[in-house]
Order: C-alpha cells, then structure tokens, then sequence
C-alpha cells in the first residue's frame, strides 16, 4: 500500500535478461548497441534496457525469452571464435 499511489502501470509477461561483461569487453566502444541491436535485428522487441558496470539488462515479451537468450548465445559463440582466430 506505501508503494500503491506511485505505480503508474503493471504488464504482465514481461522477462528479463541480463549479460554480465568481462572488464575488456565493458570497455569496448558500442558493446551495449552492439548487444541491442543483435537483438532488435532478430525482430525481438525490447520493452525496456539498461546498463549498470559490466551488466546489460533486457527486458522483453516473455514469449520472446528462448529466442533471444538463443540469438545472445550465438553472438557470444561467434566472439569467441573471432577471439581464438585473431590470436593464432
């Protein structure tokens, strides 16, 4: 009830996913557009994000929750592999 003359609106079905950064990554140019936008390309609509140090929050459609923690595990796959090409 000390909360019930603030709340503006509440949505029901709504996920939230959240990738924790390794130091270097958090400090690369555009990680977090980067990391948006893959997700926004997949035609996944993001109700809301946020970033906070090495965190970046989504929160979505929970009908969309597999889909994108699926297209956010690839992107991290393909980093991967870059990593390991450019180090041979």
């Amino acid at each position: 009830q000390v909360f019930h003359e603030r709340i503006l609106d509440i949505e029901e079905g709504i996920c939230e996913i959240t990738v924790i950064l390794t130091q270097d990554a958090y400090s690369q140019y555009g990680m977090f557009s980067s990391v948006i936008n893959e997700v926004a390309r997949n035609r996944i609509s993001i109700v809301d994000a946020f970033s906070c140090g090495t965190e970046i929050s989504m929160f979505l459609k929970e009908e969309d929750s597999q889909k994108a923690f699926n297209v956010l595990k690839d992107m991290i796959e393909t980093a991967k592999l870059e990593c390991k090409e450019r180090k041979k």
